[in-house]
């Protein structure tokens, strides 16, 4: 006896979080099963059959509350890059091995055990069913593929990162093209952050950035025939706002914004009235409970290329997005921001170049009841 699959996954896919992952069993028995049980982590699932003596089971909703446990925040929003460069981002993978049991009435209870791999991340579920994505990954970049290769940008004291997904520990090899530095890293199974820079005045070893653009040669053990190719673009000068951002792939991209407008607004956070005298005893018949103050941040990247449109369009969509700011020790910090409304506003300006616009805002506490 034994438990049969019509649908499954294999043991080496990386599944998405944001998407719904559905395996289909039942039991070889001739005898109707009662119910089924799916455990992992601590955690037993029961599941009724259907009228042909199947189970159906959607890892979707307990899967993602686990790896999303920490609200997508950023964990390596302060790094040292002088001593460690690659850090395991154990908050964004997870490795669970599931126990799959079958009861039938009277028989030996049929158990089937399998291990499945998740990351934070979300599927363009039509480019997964027009076979332009696809989920056996050993080795990858954990960007927006354009052309077969990636891209970001930054400036140059800024922090800068990437991040690489590997099935298992392995050595991988930066080789910039552009420049000839090289160096080899160690990473480990799961989500690897890889920082080039710290905004610290650390870079990465020996491998250098220049100002413009970089082609960096990835090259894992693992995959050593299909090197991966990530093209980063360094912009000079402080006058530059920086957004960084969790894409839809599960790294974090980085974007260089040459304009900035602010646009203040207040709001009354609620008013009382002051019917509790004659119209005379008082200085006005409401008074506010407080005010808080909005400013809208306005964004805005100028002759931004076709390739680098896919990683923008993420940034929309994004549940974290943070912008670089400069503490008084010149130290960088990161503090999220929110957006008003999940739009952006292309212009194109020249062929395959266009000018991109996007607005988020903060809030600020004034004078409350």
């Amino acid at each position: 006896m034994a438990v049969i699959f019509t649908k499954n996954y294999l043991d080496t896919d990386l599944l998405s979080t944001g998407n719904s992952w559905v395996i289909k069993f039942a039991s070889d028995s001739a005898i109707a099963p009662s119910y089924a049980r799916v455990a992992f982590l601590g955690e037993a699932f029961n599941i009724d059959p259907d009228l042909n003596g199947d189970f159906t089971f959607d890892f979707y909703t307990a899967i993602s509350n686990k790896v999303n446990a920490n609200n997508f925040n950023d964990q390596q929003n302060d790094v040292d890059i002088s001593t460690v460069s690659v850090y395991n981002d154990g908050s964004t993978y997870l490795k669970i091995n599931v126990s799959i049991s079958v009861f039938v009435p009277n028989l030996q209870t049929q158990i089937y055990s399998q291990e499945y791999r998740f990351k934070t991340s979300v599927l363009d579920e039509e480019a997964y069913e027009l076979g332009f994505k696809n989920i056996d990954s050993v080795f990858d970049v954990l960007l927006p593929e354009v052309s077969e290769e990636f891209y970001t940008q930054g400036t140059d004291t800024q922090p800068l990162d990437f991040s690489l997904y590997s099935e298992s520990d392995t050595i991988v090899q930066l080789f910039n093209e552009t420049n000839g530095t090289n160096k080899n890293i160690d990473v480990t199974e799961g989500i690897n952050r890889v920082f080039l820079q710290d905004g610290r005045g650390n870079e990465i070893g020996v491998l250098t950035l220049d100002e413009g653009l970089n082609r960096i040669r990835v090259t894992s053990v693992l995959d050593s025939l299909n090197p991966r190719y990530l093209n980063i673009t360094i912009k000079g000068g402080s006058c530059c706002s920086v957004l960084k951002w969790l894409n839809l792939e599960g790294g974090f991209g980085y974007h260089v914004f040459q304009h900035k407008t602010e646009d203040y607004s207040s709001k009354t956070r609620d008013f009382i009235e002051n019917d509790y005298a004659t119209f005379d005893a008082y200085e006005s018949s409401t008074s506010s409970t407080g005010v808080d103050m909005i400013t809208l941040l306005g964004f805005t990247s100028i002759r931004v290329g076709s390739n680098e449109l896919p990683s923008l369009e993420g940034l929309i969509s994004s549940p974290k997005v943070y912008q670089l700011l400069t503490k008084s020790d010149g130290l960088p910090l990161w503090k999220e921001r929110v957006f008003k409304k999940g739009e952006m506003r292309l212009k194109q300006t020249g062929k395959n170049v266009f000018d991109f616009e996007i607005e988020t805002f903060k809030t600020k506490k004034g004078y409350r009841l």
